[in-house]
């Protein structure tokens, strides 16, 4: 009796495991799907109460997700304008961090050093890992990573570089992100009207 029990509680765990992760399950296809087996309405509830917790984590997590790459996604926009406008001269021209191409603020980019990930690590957010960088590097070359690791080697020291490198596997939450966002838009409308480039920043 007790080697049936468990038998059939642990037939009971892999039904509850596969049903739970069905997208769409009512009482009926419960039913179905167990045929003869010895169903029990506490297993049946158990099931349905599993797949709406599911449901619910997995909403709630998303959520999450997408409110944190809104967040970061205005915060890195702050920060790439501010490195365009801080690294090019009073007549907006400046030159690509990777292939010293001439070009202004507006043609640049601002190119990450460390990728910023999918998640946006807490690299994408650190001011020296920034550069100005023209759209060919940076879009079509994958950023360049020969001619960006020169332009860090001949302008940070070995222990910056590696502090950078390490960010890259930390992330930040939402409220250390708004604040960021906050300090750079204020650094960005400061250093338009130093320069005068008549930015729109929104």
């Amino acid at each position: 009796m007790e080697q049936a029990g468990k038998k059939w509680q642990k037939k009971s765990i892999v039904v509850i495991s596969v049903l739970s992760r069905c997208r769409h399950l009512t009482l009926t296809m419960v039913v179905y799907v167990l045929g003869s087996m010895p169903v029990k309405i506490q297993l049946v509830r158990r099931i349905l109460y599993t797949k709406c917790l599911l449901n619910l984590c997995q909403r709630k997590q998303m959520a999450k997700k997408i409110k944190k790459r809104y967040h970061a996604s205005k915060a890195c926009k702050y920060i790439q304008l501010y490195v365009r406008l801080l690294e090019t001269d009073a007549n907006g021209y400046g030159k690509c961090c990777s292939c010293d191409l001439l070009l202004t603020w507006e043609e640049g980019q601002g190119g990450h050093f460390q990728p910023k990930g999918r998640n946006y690590n807490a690299a994408a957010f650190t001011i020296e890992n920034l550069h100005l960088q023209c759209s060919s590097c940076n879009l079509y070359k994958g950023g360049n990573p020969a001619g960006y690791m020169q332009f860090m080697a001949n302008n940070y020291s070995k222990e910056t570089i590696e502090k950078i490198k390490q960010l890259s596997y930390e992330t930040l939450d939402c409220n250390q992100i708004d604040d960021i966002a906050r300090e750079y838009k204020q650094k960005c409308i400061k250093l338009d009207k130093t320069k005068n480039f008549k930015v729109n920043i929104i």
